[in-house]
């Protein structure tokens, strides 16, 4: 699936694999790109107002915003939310919000409860974006 926002564009790639045990396993993976260039940006740092900033603005805002839903998680701390956006997961924008995807089994859910998503209205991301990851999103 490929989905634009704004100058940019995000290919979504479905995967699925089987490990054993009932049934398979599912996930996404993003590439998210400048649409006038063609430029794959493969960090948020790419596009954040200064180094990390981003990356620490939605670690605190996802520790906070979903605390009490995710309270008593080993897997629910910063550190695990700081990797997913540098590197080892899915993120991505829509039109109007931040998405950070993770697999199902995270945080504690079930398999019936499928992948857990965080979001961050994008409103709140903007001032946290460098003028090149502003024009990318409008």
């Amino acid at each position: 699936m490929l989905d634009y926002q704004g100058k940019s564009g995000t290919i979504f790639l479905s995967n699925y694999w089987y490990g054993g045990g009932a049934h398979g396993m599912y996930g996404t993976d993003t590439v998210f790109f400048d649409t006038d260039t063609m430029k794959v940006i493969g960090s948020l740092d790419e596009i954040s107002a200064a180094p990390n900033e981003f990356v620490n603005f939605a670690t605190e805002y996802f520790m906070q915003y979903y605390a009490e839903k995710y309270e008593g998680q080993d897997d629910f701390t910063a550190d695990t939310l700081t990797k997913a956006m540098t590197g080892e997961g899915t993120w991505y924008f829509t039109d109007d919000t931040f998405m950070l995807e993770f697999p199902a089994y995270s945080f504690g859910a079930s398999y019936a409860e499928g992948p857990q998503y965080f979001q961050i209205p994008l409103e709140l991301c903007v001032r946290h974006l460098s003028e090149y990851g502003k024009q990318l999103l409008r």
